[in-house]
């Protein structure tokens, strides 16, 4: 059972799925230079309004004034400054407590 694969329908009919906007982006921007691979999305319902950011990746090399950016596809004007979002730092740190050959 994924529940990628169901389909969920309100009463009437309508599709309540949620599901990546292909005409919304997310762009960073940083002057640190080794900075690389932050990937993410927005989840969109059927009626067009984000609902959801996934982050697919959080790349290295970031730092906390990293700014995030919405750009959409059809909108000739600068990308939009999400004021709200942030970059939160994670300890990723893996290590064998028991070494082994």
């Amino acid at each position: 059972m994924n529940i990628n694969n169901w389909k969920i329908f309100n009463k009437k009919g309508n599709n309540l799925n949620l599901f990546p906007d292909p005409y919304l982006s997310i762009n960073f921007k940083t002057d640190v230079e080794i900075a690389r691979g932050a990937e993410a999305f927005f989840l969109t319902g059927p009626n067009g309004l984000i609902s959801e950011t996934i982050v697919k990746n959080g790349g290295f090399g970031y730092d906390p004034g990293t700014q995030v950016y919405l750009d959409y596809a059809f909108d000739n004007q600068e990308p939009y400054l999400l004021e709200d979002a942030s970059i939160i730092f994670g300890d990723v740190s893996v290590f064998d407590p028991e070494p082994s050959n």
